[in-house]
């Protein structure tokens, strides 16, 4: 029998969207200059925790011309201190480790777009018209 991926609980939902709340809105609104990190330069696009609320991984994007690499690896090196704040601004039995990790999913949409308006795809398109 396959090992079938199972769906998150309604609870693993509720918390993974208030982590990922609560870190966009800690990284729209406060500093971390002090880290390399600008106000305003990611954003949180989805947050999974795991079935025993361990750990989450956060997917994040950049914003402009800002790399997505180069912020995912200082936001992990950092990840002790969003998790510090974390569980001072959330009311968790125990705050999961962070995991931070680019939100590949854009580059995805992207890449089907672009196969969407391509003049191969075009073409197969303008013959069933005609047909």
């Amino acid at each position: 029998m396959k090992n079938l991926k199972r769906m998150p609980s309604e609870r693993q939902l509720r918390v993974s969207e208030e982590i990922r709340r609560t870190l966009a809105q800690t990284f729209t609104f406060e500093d971390f200059y002090s880290i390399g990190l600008e106000r305003g330069f990611l954003m949180v696009t989805e947050v999974q925790i795991s079935p025993d609320f361990s750990y989450s991984t956060v997917f994040i994007r950049a914003i402009g011309n800002k790399d997505s690499e180069e912020l995912c690896v200082l936001l992990n090196k950092y990840k002790g201190l969003f998790r510090k704040i974390l569980s001072s601004k959330l009311k968790l039995r125990v705050t999961p480790d962070l995991i931070f990790k680019v939100d590949e999913s854009f580059d995805e949409a992207q890449k089907i777009e672009d196969i969407l308006h391509s003049d191969h795809v075009k073409q197969d398109l303008n013959k069933k018209d005609t047909q």
